[in-house]
């Protein structure tokens, strides 16, 4: 069992950075440090819960719904756009 270990018929990992996560995710915490706005005040803009946030950028969200996400850029006050398939925002 590589990096794993067995529990009731499920493999249990150390760390979940195997998982592929939407790179929107990363445009939106990358922004966020930018703007240095809390989880807090990013709720108080975006109206998307505190832990919806955190789960997003401690990777155990993987997907984030598209009107979420679109939330949280919109209370940033940025804008999605999209080069070579990649999504990047912008102002």
């Amino acid at each position: 069992m590589a990096n794993g270990k067995k529990k009731r018929g499920f493999i249990t990992y150390r760390s979940y950075l195997f998982k592929d996560k939407d790179p929107i995710i990363d445009c939106i915490r990358t922004a966020r440090s930018e703007k240095k706005m809390s989880f807090k005040e990013l709720k108080e803009e975006s109206s998307v819960s505190v832990s919806t946030l955190q789960n997003w950028e401690r990777g155990r969200t993987i997907s984030p719904m598209f009107k979420t996400a679109m939330a949280a850029i919109n209370a940033l006050g940025k804008k999605l756009g999209s080069k070579n398939g990649k999504p990047f925002l912008y102002d």
